[in-house]
């Protein structure tokens, strides 16, 4: 069975709100840092695995979706109600 995350990598809910999750942003934006240098998805989602970076509690393998899905995802701007992770600089 596939698991799906509830709530963007990045994220957790605490208390009813939508706030950051330190340890997963600072990969969040490693993920963006490694591609505005030029890293391929499946190049940072190979990078994520060999840090040993858990994308889910039930699912530890990372693939180059999960990175496409992160890079496109403009919550990480600060829209819909999220805390913003990345500039719109960094964002595609």
């Amino acid at each position: 069975m596939a698991w799906q995350r509830k709530i963007p990598f990045g994220y957790q809910v605490q208390n009813g709100r939508i706030n950051c999750q330190p340890e997963e942003a600072k990969f969040v934006r490693s993920i963006f840092s490694h591609y505005l240098l030029g890293s391929s998805y499946s190049q940072i989602a190979d990078e994520m695995a060999r840090q040993g970076v858990r994308y889910h509690q039930h699912n530890a393998q990372w693939n180059k979706h999960m990175v496409k899905r992160i890079l496109e995802n403009e919550r990480y701007l600060g829209m819909d109600g999220y805390p913003q992770l990345v500039t719109d600089e960094e964002f595609l």
